[in-house]
């Protein structure tokens, strides 16, 4: 089984930072069992793109603020007030791309909010323009609109693109082109254990998400003669040793 470090190795450091990102590129697993990092990313108020999962911030007086309302330095200074020093800062996307520099595959999940998409997907594709991905970066959302709308202004990179869901429903009320037109699909990983006859062999690879108890894991490995789970999303990448790729 191979797996994708779910915001880094999360289970260890915080997550989505660079020691979080550092320790899975250090992981003896790296470039076996283990293929990824998953990171999430916004966009600010002054087209910065930091990594992170909240999508608010607490302001100063105690009120929820949308990240994209932030500037990069005023979203620093928030968190920092929240999570204390001990916690390493957000970085920016181009700090996570120095620093991986294509030793291990990137999935970036994008996240919803008030920001402008045009805006977000200009600058995303400079930081792709700088790294040039070769089918080492995969794009992904739990909005299909988003998945769509970014899909020609980075037309010219080598990138796969990914469905997330939570539901069985969500998937279903895709459009049909969008059913067959992904590259890879990330559902929660109960829905391949409750309805595996929703993930034929021959549909796009199933990569879950957030697995990290090794019965669910041995469980998963038992679907895979009849259901195309790529990779599982953990928190705790030393999972990585105990269900090493060769003994599959």
């Amino acid at each position: 089984m191979k797996f994708i470090a779910h915001r880094g190795f999360s289970r260890r450091f915080a997550e989505n930072s660079l020691p979080a990102f550092q320790a899975v590129i250090d992981h003896p697993c790296n470039g076996r069992s283990l293929i990824g990092i998953e990171l999430d990313i916004h966009l600010t108020s002054d087209e910065r793109i930091p990594v992170m999962h909240e999508t608010t911030v607490t302001g100063h007086n105690g009120e929820t603020v949308p990240v994209a309302h932030c500037t990069f330095d005023e979203l620093q200074r928030l968190f920092q007030k929240k999570h204390g020093t001990a916690v390493p800062h957000v970085p920016a996307i181009e700090e996570v791309l120095d620093l991986v520099g294509h030793r291990t595959e990137l999935c970036f999940e994008i996240k919803e909010g008030p920001y402008d998409l045009n805006r977000f997907s200009r600058r995303f594709a400079a930081a792709l323009g700088q790294y040039r991905p070769h089918g080492d970066v995969v794009v992904s959302s739990f909005s299909f609109e988003i998945l769509e709308r970014l899909r020609l202004p980075l037309a010219r990179f080598d990138l796969r693109y990914g469905y997330i869901f939570k539901t069985i429903k969500e998937l279903e009320c895709l459009p049909p082109r969008a059913q067959e037109g992904f590259d890879l699909l990330h559902p929660r990983y109960t829905l391949v254990l409750k309805h595996p006859e929703r993930f034929p062999s021959n549909g796009p690879p199933v990569r879950c998400w957030t697995v990290n108890d090794a019965i669910a894991i041995k469980r998963l490995i038992a679907c895979t003669p009849t259901v195309p789970v790529e990779a599982i999303m953990t928190d705790n990448i030393d999972l990585a040793e105990q269900f090493p790729e060769t003994i599959i």
